[in-house]
């Protein structure tokens, strides 16, 4: 059966940061989300999101104060381009450090969750179990190219990089290789979510 996935996002660059999201699966534990239309909040001249998208893909290993890897490859990062119906980009930022952002084509951006434990761990799990699709991986398309109806994954190694892809479609219908990672995926988008939450309402208390 297919499922649908829906986002919901209202922020200004200079204010408040909000992104909800709401998703017909048992698997993520956020079920209580209002999903509403998803809309653009900047001018394309003050868009930040390919800035921000090529800084975090050009990020190297020996950057990230990460132990010496010698002859192994790791996996220390992974972009996750998703085509949300035609609307917009949602690309999710996890490196191995537990680092983890959310970046949308609209402009908007959730930023410095992986300052949150919770976040943190979700952020490095999920980068373990995005090894396995390495085996799967194909060196050569590695260029950041955002194709409608694609979910796309960007993996970044010491070793080089790689990307494996599938339809949307595919996905959500779970006949494709990505739709355990996108499930994963979406885990994490909840734990930045609910970080995000807990970042705006410090700064209100404060």
């Amino acid at each position: 059966m297919k499922m649908t996935y829906l986002i919901v996002t209202a922020v200004t660059i200079a204010g408040l940061l909000v992104a909800f999201f709401a998703k017909e699966n048992k698997s993520v534990p956020d079920k209580n989300i209002t999903a509403k239309s998803l809309h653009d909040t900047t001018k394309p001249d003050e868009n930040p999101y390919d800035g921000l998208k090529e800084l975090a893909y050009s990020t190297r290993y020996d950057q990230l104060n990460l132990p010496k890897a010698d002859e192994k490859e790791v996996l220390y990062g992974v972009l996750m381009d998703w085509d949300y119906e035609g609307k917009a980009i949602i690309t999710l930022v996890s490196f191995k450090t537990g680092d983890v952002s959310l970046y949308f084509s609209t402009g908007a951006m959730l930023l410095g969750a992986g300052q949150h434990a919770e976040a943190n761990e979700a952020s490095k799990v999920f980068i373990e179990k995005a090894t396995s699709l390495l085996s799967q991986a194909n060196p050569s398309d590695t260029a950041l190219t955002c194709e409608k109806g694609v979910l796309k994954f960007y993996l970044m190694t010491n070793k080089g990089k790689y990307t494996i892809k599938d339809k949307m479609e595919n996905v959500y219908n779970h006949t494709s290789p990505l739709s355990s990672m996108f499930e994963e995926a979406n885990k994490l988008i909840t734990y930045v979510r609910l970080a995000n939450e807990r970042m705006q309402h410090q700064e209100i208390n404060n």
